[in-house]
């Protein structure tokens, strides 16, 4: 399941967690955000549930895919490679004459 409200204080009581019964909780974050979200206490609430829990703080885009095995989850900044603004300092290759 998708985390309400990123995860704050008042997005996920443990009745909540309990009626929807997820396997998985993914919150959608930024990295050193100023709203310090997701909220621990929301974060440790989906753990006593024993529900597995992903951030886009920490795991990047976390995506699942249907293989013929299954599910496949990918958290692209674990398994893929580094955050995007790292990428943007690679050198690339410039081709000078691609306009002309």
């Amino acid at each position: 399941m998708l985390v309400p409200h990123h995860g704050s204080r008042s997005s996920s009581s443990p009745s909540f967690i309990g009626a929807v019964n997820p396997s998985w909780a993914v919150a959608s974050t930024g990295l050193l955000n100023p709203w310090r979200l997701p909220a621990q206490q929301v974060r440790a609430a989906y753990e006593h549930a024993d529900v597995t829990w992903l951030d886009t703080a920490a795991n990047g885009q976390v995506r699942w895919q249907r293989v013929d095995t299954g599910w496949q989850l990918t958290r692209w900044r674990q398994d893929r490679r580094a955050a995007w603004y790292r990428q943007m300092f690679k050198r690339r290759p410039v081709n000078l004459d691609a306009d002309r």
